[in-house]
């Protein structure tokens, strides 16, 4: 069911950005849109939240680089994954 409902939400997605690339877009259309990749962004938070690792593994390999020794002690600090949670909220303006 749980698959259902995501692959219905895409579907959904992909048909709203569709009607945004009209001459008349639905403002229903808009706030799907929005609503929609900034629940994608905040499930990702809370993917990264709770796999510290996968998220700085992730990071080190947009920059080209591989996790050091360090990445076990970065990955518990409270700190470093409140701050996971402060970036995404921060990016949907909340």
């Amino acid at each position: 069911m749980k698959e259902y409902l995501e692959n219905e939400l895409q579907f959904q997605y992909e048909n709203a950005r569709e009607n945004i690339t009209s001459d008349c877009p639905l403002i229903e259309d808009e706030l799907f849109i929005k609503l929609y990749e900034e629940r994608q962004l905040l499930l990702q938070a809370l993917n990264d939240i709770r796999n510290p690792i996968g998220y700085l593994q992730r990071e080190a390999e947009k920059q080209g680089g591989a996790l050091n020794a360090s990445a076990f002690e970065i990955s518990q600090d409270v700190v470093f994954v409140r701050q996971i949670a402060i970036d995404a909220l921060n990016k949907i303006g909340k």
